[in-house]
């Protein structure tokens, strides 16, 4: 009789002991490069393994990126440590040298002697006021339109402008016409005309004693001005006595006399300006 003989018992082996990775261990050290460089070898593996499934080879390999990625802002992140250190301790020690020491003395004044003016020294811009100052013209003693319609009144004034703009042979178009001032049933407004151009005021002005072979007298032209030249010259016409008889005129300003109706300028006798 045969006695079977006996199972072998089964022999149990001791698992590996895998290595201990530390992921916020310096790079630098032995055991990190060791560890870090297992790890990669180890994962390598896996993705070149037939056996695994694809889904999982792609995750092992997203992992690793990701944990290569960590270990590089890491990196990153001990340097700004260590400069923030440095940084520190630098500050501490300017700190200590600065509380021994007396304040600086404040440097020496120095003055500087006023720029000379020369000849290549632009102007000074002149503002918008000026501009339209140099450009404008005033005329007084033109009576206005007894009309109810603006557009009357405005076409009238237009009118006894064209008149005086021909006698003189002024050539160019005005560009605004209008009244100052309150209307009063006594005493016509002032009449201001702008014109395109300096040019074309000035020409005016020069032509203006011409004005005395017009067809009607009492005109009163004069550039305009600014108020506390306005207010000289109203206190010196005031003073002045204008005779209507009086052929011979100033070349600055001319003084005719002048009445419009409804019509362009037609000649009538007027008493003088009181301003």
């Amino acid at each position: 009789m045969e006695t079977p003989l006996a199972v072998p018992g089964l022999v149990h082996r001791k698992p590996v002991k895998g290595h201990c990775i530390d992921p916020v261990a310096s790079p630098n050290s032995v055991n990190a490069s060791h560890a870090l460089g297992d790890l990669d070898i180890h994962a390598e593996a896996l993705i070149n393994d037939d056996s695994l499934p694809q889904h999982l080879k792609v995750i092992i390999s997203c992992l690793l990126q990701e944990r290569r990625r960590l270990h590089t802002v890491l990196d990153h992140l001990r340097e700004l440590s260590d400069e923030v250190i440095n940084l520190r301790a630098e500050s501490a020690r300017l700190k200590a040298s600065v509380v021994g020491q007396t304040p600086f003395p404040a440097p020496p004044l120095t003055v500087t002697p006023p720029a000379i003016p020369t000849s290549n020294d632009k102007p000074p811009a002149r503002s918008f006021e000026e501009i339209e100052r140099a450009r404008s013209i005033v005329i007084a003693r033109i009576p206005e339109s007894k009309s109810e319609l603006s557009s009357a009144r405005m076409h009238h004034d237009y009118d006894c402008i064209r008149d005086i703009m021909d006698f003189l042979a002024i050539d160019c178009s005005t560009i605004a016409v209008y009244r100052m001032g309150r209307f009063n049933v006594n005493h016509p407004r002032l009449l201001k005309i702008i014109l395109p151009a300096s040019f074309y005021a000035k020409q005016v002005l020069r032509r203006a004693p011409r004005l005395r072979f017009f067809k009607v007298k009492g005109l009163y032209i004069r550039p305009s001005l600014p108020k506390a030249e306005r207010d000289r010259l109203g206190n010196n016409v005031s003073n002045t006595v204008v005779d209507p008889n009086l052929t011979s005129q100033p070349v600055a300003v001319t003084s005719v006399t002048v009445a419009c109706n409804s019509s362009p300028l037609q000649s009538t006798s007027m008493a003088p300006l009181n301003t």
